[in-house]
Protein backbone atom coordinates (compact mmCIF):
# COMPACT_ATOMS: atom_id res chain seq x y z
CA UNK A 1 0.00 0.00 0.00
CA UNK A 2 2.35 2.70 1.24
CA UNK A 3 6.05 2.15 0.56
CA UNK A 4 8.62 2.06 3.38
CA UNK A 5 10.03 5.57 2.80
CA UNK A 6 6.58 7.12 3.03
CA UNK A 7 5.67 4.94 6.01
CA UNK A 8 8.88 6.09 7.71
CA UNK A 9 8.04 9.73 7.11
CA UNK A 10 4.50 9.19 8.39
CA UNK A 11 5.80 7.74 11.66
CA UNK A 12 7.96 10.85 12.18
CA UNK A 13 5.06 13.17 11.43
CA UNK A 14 3.66 14.96 14.52
CA UNK A 15 0.12 13.81 13.76
CA UNK A 16 1.15 10.19 13.18
CA UNK A 17 1.02 9.26 16.86
CA UNK A 18 -2.43 10.80 17.17
CA UNK A 19 -3.55 8.92 14.06
CA UNK A 20 -2.22 5.67 15.51
CA UNK A 21 -4.13 6.33 18.74
CA UNK A 22 -7.27 7.03 16.69
CA UNK A 23 -6.77 3.79 14.78
CA UNK A 24 -6.51 1.82 18.02
CA UNK A 25 -9.56 3.58 19.47
CA UNK A 26 -11.56 2.85 16.33
CA UNK A 27 -10.55 -0.81 16.42
CA UNK A 28 -11.46 -0.99 20.12
CA UNK A 29 -14.88 0.52 19.48
CA UNK A 30 -15.68 -2.38 17.16
CA UNK A 31 -15.65 -4.65 20.22
CA UNK A 32 -17.02 -2.32 22.89
CA UNK A 33 -19.65 -0.27 21.09
CA UNK A 34 -23.11 -1.73 20.99
CA UNK A 35 -25.52 -1.61 18.14
CA UNK A 36 -26.67 1.85 17.11
CA UNK A 37 -30.12 2.47 15.57
CA UNK A 38 -28.50 3.14 12.18
CA UNK A 39 -26.57 -0.13 12.37
CA UNK A 40 -29.77 -2.08 12.94
CA UNK A 41 -31.66 -0.15 10.28
CA UNK A 42 -29.08 -0.65 7.54
CA UNK A 43 -28.36 -4.24 8.61
CA UNK A 44 -32.05 -4.88 8.03
CA UNK A 45 -31.49 -3.56 4.49
CA UNK A 46 -28.70 -6.13 4.17
CA UNK A 47 -31.07 -8.90 5.14
CA UNK A 48 -33.71 -7.72 2.66
CA UNK A 49 -31.73 -6.74 -0.41
CA UNK A 50 -33.49 -4.56 -2.97
CA UNK A 51 -32.67 -2.10 -5.74
CA UNK A 52 -33.82 0.82 -3.60
CA UNK A 53 -35.41 1.58 -0.26
CA UNK A 54 -37.92 4.15 0.94
CA UNK A 55 -35.35 6.71 2.03
CA UNK A 56 -31.96 5.59 0.66
CA UNK A 57 -30.27 3.91 -2.26
CA UNK A 58 -29.21 0.28 -1.73
CA UNK A 59 -25.39 0.34 -1.47
CA UNK A 60 -25.16 0.44 2.35
CA UNK A 61 -27.50 -2.56 2.52
CA UNK A 62 -25.53 -4.40 -0.14
CA UNK A 63 -22.27 -3.65 1.69
CA UNK A 64 -23.54 -4.88 5.05
CA UNK A 65 -25.29 -7.81 3.41
CA UNK A 66 -22.03 -8.89 1.77
CA UNK A 67 -20.05 -8.66 5.01
CA UNK A 68 -22.68 -10.44 7.14
CA UNK A 69 -23.14 -13.20 4.56
CA UNK A 70 -19.38 -13.79 4.47
CA UNK A 71 -18.52 -13.37 8.15
CA UNK A 72 -21.75 -13.94 10.06
CA UNK A 73 -24.57 -11.83 11.36
CA UNK A 74 -23.40 -9.94 14.43
CA UNK A 75 -22.59 -6.40 15.47
CA UNK A 76 -18.83 -6.96 15.26
CA UNK A 77 -19.12 -7.75 11.58
CA UNK A 78 -21.26 -4.65 10.98
CA UNK A 79 -18.78 -2.39 12.78
CA UNK A 80 -15.86 -4.13 11.04
CA UNK A 81 -17.48 -3.52 7.66
CA UNK A 82 -17.76 0.19 8.46
CA UNK A 83 -14.15 0.28 9.64
CA UNK A 84 -12.72 -1.64 6.67
CA UNK A 85 -14.56 0.36 4.00
CA UNK A 86 -13.62 3.64 5.71
CA UNK A 87 -9.99 2.51 5.89
CA UNK A 88 -10.14 1.64 2.18
CA UNK A 89 -11.47 5.18 1.56
CA UNK A 90 -8.47 6.63 3.40
CA UNK A 91 -6.12 4.52 1.25
CA UNK A 92 -7.82 5.64 -1.98
CA UNK A 93 -7.69 9.24 -0.74
CA UNK A 94 -3.94 8.88 -0.28
CA UNK A 95 -3.47 7.36 -3.74
CA UNK A 96 -5.31 10.35 -5.21
CA UNK A 97 -3.37 12.84 -3.07
CA UNK A 98 -0.04 11.39 -4.24
CA UNK A 99 -1.11 11.98 -7.85
CA UNK A 100 -1.78 15.66 -7.17
CA UNK A 101 0.60 16.64 -4.34
CA UNK A 102 4.17 15.95 -3.34
CA UNK A 103 4.62 12.87 -1.14
CA UNK A 104 5.13 14.99 1.98
CA UNK A 105 2.02 17.09 1.31
CA UNK A 106 0.07 13.93 0.48
CA UNK A 107 1.19 12.45 3.81
CA UNK A 108 0.03 15.61 5.59
CA UNK A 109 -3.31 15.50 3.76
CA UNK A 110 -3.70 11.81 4.65
CA UNK A 111 -3.07 12.41 8.34
CA UNK A 112 -5.42 15.39 8.44
CA UNK A 113 -8.18 13.56 6.60
CA UNK A 114 -7.75 10.47 8.75
CA UNK A 115 -7.98 12.47 11.97
CA UNK A 116 -11.24 14.26 11.12
CA UNK A 117 -14.40 13.67 13.10
CA UNK A 118 -16.16 12.57 9.90
CA UNK A 119 -13.77 9.67 9.36
CA UNK A 120 -14.01 8.76 13.05
CA UNK A 121 -17.79 8.56 12.91
CA UNK A 122 -17.85 6.71 9.59
CA UNK A 123 -15.44 4.09 10.88
CA UNK A 124 -17.78 3.03 13.69
CA UNK A 125 -21.40 3.79 12.72
CA UNK A 126 -23.19 2.55 9.59
CA UNK A 127 -24.38 5.31 7.29
CA UNK A 128 -24.85 5.61 3.52
CA UNK A 129 -21.88 8.00 3.57
CA UNK A 130 -19.45 5.11 4.08
CA UNK A 131 -19.85 3.59 0.60
CA UNK A 132 -20.51 7.07 -0.84
CA UNK A 133 -17.09 8.40 0.17
CA UNK A 134 -15.39 5.18 -0.89
CA UNK A 135 -16.86 5.16 -4.38
CA UNK A 136 -16.66 8.95 -4.70
CA UNK A 137 -12.93 8.77 -3.95
CA UNK A 138 -12.47 5.93 -6.43
CA UNK A 139 -14.37 7.81 -9.14
CA UNK A 140 -12.25 10.95 -8.65
CA UNK A 141 -9.06 8.85 -8.63
CA UNK A 142 -9.99 7.12 -11.89
CA UNK A 143 -11.22 10.36 -13.47
CA UNK A 144 -7.82 11.88 -12.68
CA UNK A 145 -6.11 8.81 -14.15
CA UNK A 146 -8.30 9.03 -17.25
CA UNK A 147 -7.46 12.69 -17.77
CA UNK A 148 -3.73 12.27 -17.21
CA UNK A 149 -3.19 8.84 -18.84
CA UNK A 150 -5.89 9.03 -21.54
CA UNK A 151 -6.79 5.35 -21.20
CA UNK A 152 -10.33 4.25 -22.10
CA UNK A 153 -10.57 1.76 -19.24
CA UNK A 154 -9.90 4.53 -16.70
CA UNK A 155 -12.94 6.41 -18.05
CA UNK A 156 -15.00 3.22 -17.74
CA UNK A 157 -13.89 2.66 -14.14
CA UNK A 158 -14.58 6.33 -13.32
CA UNK A 159 -18.11 5.92 -14.70
CA UNK A 160 -18.74 2.66 -12.86
CA UNK A 161 -17.57 4.17 -9.58
CA UNK A 162 -19.72 7.28 -10.16
CA UNK A 163 -22.69 4.97 -10.62
CA UNK A 164 -21.79 3.11 -7.42
CA UNK A 165 -21.59 6.50 -5.67
CA UNK A 166 -25.10 7.28 -6.84
CA UNK A 167 -26.24 3.90 -5.54
CA UNK A 168 -24.75 4.93 -2.19
CA UNK A 169 -26.41 8.31 -1.77
CA UNK A 170 -28.35 10.48 -4.18
CA UNK A 171 -26.16 13.53 -3.54
CA UNK A 172 -23.62 11.82 -5.85
CA UNK A 173 -25.63 13.34 -8.70
CA UNK A 174 -23.31 16.33 -8.26
CA UNK A 175 -20.16 14.27 -8.82
CA UNK A 176 -20.03 14.61 -12.62
CA UNK A 177 -20.44 18.38 -12.32
CA UNK A 178 -17.37 18.53 -10.09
Amino acid sequence: MINNAIAGSLVKHPLAKAALVLLLIRIATIFFMGIMPQDAYYSFYGENLALSYFDHPPMIGWMLGLFTSLFGKNIYVVHSADFIVTLATVIVFYKLAVRILSKQKASNALLLFYSTLLVSILSIISTPDIPLLFFWSLSVLFAHKAITNDKAYDWIFAGVFMGASFLSKYTAIFLPAG
